[in-house]
């Protein structure tokens, strides 16, 4: 028989990939915007004619470099509003799911406090990844992209370097820009996504004890999250023994990070209630043990083929029992995105 926390993290490595398909549609839309980004400057490319007079050459490297600086500080200045707006929304969602978890698991109303929405607005626009914010980590993609085009131009011009040459090198800067946007967007998702959870579980203190980190344990986990898999904090986020490793922020810890959390509850006897289990009819006992480790690939392997298939899509989940897909590909979701929309109302 699972036990309530068992249960409870259950649920929670099933939330961490559904919320891959969302940061998949999220990846779509900016994506979108850098390719549009990357046409315009080639279209400027494409009608600059720098000539050989260097005086000449010079000016019309300058006009082409204060287009190209508008161009791309537009479309990063929409990114960056784009996705706070979309991580507020996410925050509100992932909140609310944190507590009716608790409460549908228990079959019974548990946990009663929501978190307030200032709280959320600072975890939307305030997100912390590897130690800096996430409009910082906007504006520094910006900056190099600005930076790296002007390069191109400022040194392939005088160069004598062809048009033809010059439009290449820009597309592989696009590919270049497009990269690092996919990693910040879906570690941002995950990391709004598991803050809004902890304030949730922290505004029901009185249920919980504890956070528990859960790590995808596969060839592509670093061994920061190897080491802090099943560490134990309390609510304010002191190590629980036998964990000695800091907090530092949690989980994600890292660009492209995959390691959620979940609650330790309290036991009825530490809650003040002389029993083992929960009301007859209800699956799991409320015994406040934190579950077992147990590596992401024997865990889906537990599931049956329907949920296999709901959540990786019939195809790839045909062809990871068949063996032929690494955890690597089952964990990128591109193409069966959801939207936040769709995230409420099918898994809240």
């Amino acid at each position: 028989m699972a036990t309530f926390n068992e249960l409870l993290a259950d649920t929670l490595r099933v939330r961490t990939l559904r919320l891959l398909r969302v940061d998949a549609g999220q990846r779509k839309e900016i994506i979108g915007r850098l390719r549009s980004l990357q046409q315009n400057l080639l279209g400027e490319l494409a009608k600059a004619d720098f000539g050989t007079r260097p005086d000449l050459q010079q000016a019309r490297i300058d006009a082409l470099l204060v287009n190209a600086t508008e161009l791309i500080r537009e479309t990063y200045a929409g990114i960056r509003t784009w996705s706070k707006s979309q991580l507020r929304e996410l925050a509100e969602i992932e909140a609310a799911f944190a507590k009716s978890t608790l409460n549908r698991t228990a079959r019974t109303e548990i946990a009663s406090r929501d978190v307030p929405a200032a709280t959320l607005d600072i975890l939307a626009t305030q997100v912390a990844i590897d130690g800096s914010p996430a409009e910082a980590w906007w504006a520094k993609q910006a900056g190099d992209f600005r930076a790296r085009f002007a390069d191109l131009i400022v040194q392939g011009v005088p160069a004598g370097r062809k048009i033809d040459d010059l439009v290449k090198d820009t597309r592989k800067l696009g590919e270049m820009s497009r990269r690092n946007a996919e990693a910040l967007v879906r570690t941002a998702v995950q990391k709004v996504a598991n803050d809004a959870r902890i304030e949730s579980f922290r505004a029901n203190r009185d249920i919980i004890k504890g956070i528990m980190q859960l790590s995808t344990l596969d060839g592509r986990t670093t061994v920061t999250c190897a080491a802090y898999s099943n560490a134990t904090w309390d609510l304010d986020f002191n190590p629980i023994p036998p964990t000695k490793l800091p907090w530092n922020g949690g989980p994600p810890r890292h660009f492209n990070c995959r390691s959620t959390t979940t609650p330790i509850t309290k036991s009825f006897r530490e809650l003040g209630i002389d029993a083992d289990e929960l009301e007859p009819g209800v699956r799991a006992s409320m015994d406040g043990d934190v579950p077992a480790d147990l590596s992401f690939d024997d865990w889906l392997k537990s599931k049956d083929k329907s949920f296999q298939d709901d959540l990786l899509g019939v195809g790839k989940a045909d062809l990871w029992r068949r063996g032929k897909l690494s955890m690597a590909d089952l964990l990128d979701e591109q193409g069966r995105e959801l939207t936040l929309a769709e995230l409420k109302q099918r898994y809240s």
